[in-house]
C-alpha cells in the first residue's frame, strides 16, 4: 500500500547459464528526499524574491527621482532590512548545505535540559510587533537530551519564527514538548 520507487538496471550477464541480470533496488527515501530538496529551493527561492523585489524597487526609486532627504533615509532603510532578510535566508540555507556536506560531523553533542534550552530561545526571541510572546506548557520533569545545543537552539528559533509567520489571523503561539515511546524508545519533540 505504500508508494515505493524502485530502480531497474538491466544487464548483460557474462557466463554460460545467465544471459541477462535484472537489478532492483528501492530508491524511494533517495526520491523523497531529492522531493523534499525541491520543494525546499522552490520555497527558499520565492522567499529571497520578495525582498530582492523591494531592494530593486526601492534602488530604481533613489536612482530616478530627486527625493527629500528624509524619504531617501526612510527608503535606504527599507533596503537595508530587506537585505537583512536576504542575508539571513541565504545564511539558512549556507547551513542547510554545510550540514549536508558534512553529514552531521560538526554536531558537538552535550547532555541538555530541553526545556531550559528553548526558554532561553522564547526569552531572546523578540515577538513581531502586536503579538505576544508564546504560551508556555512544560512538563513536571526535567527533559534531558542529547542535543548539539547551538544547532537545537536554531532548530527551535526557526520554529517558533515560522510559527508567527504562519498562524492564521495572527491568532496565539504556543510552545510544548511532547514525549512519548515509539518502537522501544523514548523520543521528544518541541
Amino acid at each position: 500500500p505504500a508508494r515505493r520507487m524502485l530502480e531497474l538496471r538491466l544487464s548483460q550477464g557474462q557466463g554460460v547459464a545467465v544471459s541477462q541480470v535484472l537489478h532492483l533496488r528501492d530508491v524511494t527515501h533517495e526520491t523523497e528526499v531529492d522531493e523534499m530538496k525541491s520543494a525546499f529551493l522552490s520555497v527558499a527561492a520565492h522567499e529571497l524574491r520578495t525582498p530582492m523585489a523591494s531592494i530593486y524597487g526601492f534602488t530604481e526609486l533613489l536612482l530616478t527621482r530627486e527625493l527629500k532627504p528624509e524619504k531617501q533615509r526612510e527608503l535606504l532603510g527599507r533596503i537595508y532590512r530587506q537585505s537583512e532578510a536576504m542575508a539571513a535566508i541565504i545564511n539558512e540555507l549556507l547551513d542547510l548545505s554545510r550540514l549536508e556536506a558534512r553529514q552531521g560531523k560538526d554536531f558537538e553533542f552535550t547532555a541538555c535540559n530541553l526545556e531550559s534550552l528553548v526558554q532561553e530561545v522564547i526569552r531572546d526571541f523578540k515577538a513581531p510587533d502586536g503579538r505576544s510572546l508564546p504560551k508556555t506548557c512544560w512538563p513536571d520533569e526535567p527533559v534531558m537530551v542529547w542535543v548539539d545545543q547551538q544547532k537545537m537552539r536554531q532548530a527551535v528559533l526557526n520554529v517558533l519564527s515560522n510559527a508567527y509567520k504562519y498562524s492564521p489571523s495572527g491568532g496565539d503561539v504556543w510552545v510544548y514538548l511532547v514525549q512519548r515511546e515509539e518502537d522501544g524508545r523514548q523520543v521528544v519533540g518541541v
